[in-house]
């Protein structure tokens, strides 16, 4: 993924992702955070792209949280943010935390994790020397 700008960004203590049909589980682990920590979920963002406000605030968090649930793990944003945390996994210093009523959802998740790794870790064969002999 490309790296967003960072102009004028203030440091994320904790950034929370999760699937928007999951507002009332995700308010509450807000709402046990935001007094002690800054806390950046989607619905705190209002100006400018969310896209590039979604990746900076992850690069620049101290601690990644995922809400695991039925629709979280079926969700392309809270799958490719988990993405974008794994690949800048440096910066979390073992701080990522995954939150989940099931070991089974876990699991669910960590394969669908697993196979996108897999799968960009393919490169094509490059066919061009074939055909010229």
């Amino acid at each position: 993924m490309n790296t967003p700008n960072t102009t004028s960004v203030k440091q994320t203590d904790i950034f929370i992702s999760w699937n928007s049909l999951d507002r009332e589980l995700k308010n509450k682990i807000y709402n046990n955070l935001k007094d002690n920590y800054v806390v950046w979920e989607s619905d705190t963002e209002t100006v400018g792209n969310i896209t590039d406000n979604c990746l900076t605030n992850i690069r620049l968090s101290k601690i990644f949280i995922v809400i695991l649930t039925e629709n979280s793990i079926k969700s392309n944003w809270v799958i490719g943010e988990c993405l974008y945390a794994l690949e800048n996994y440096n910066n979390y210093q073992n701080r990522i935390i995954v939150i989940s009523k099931s070991q089974e959802l876990f699991n669910k998740f960590s394969d669908i994790l697993i196979d996108i790794f897999l799968f960009l870790s393919i490169s094509p064969i490059n066919t061009s020397d074939s055909l010229a002999s």
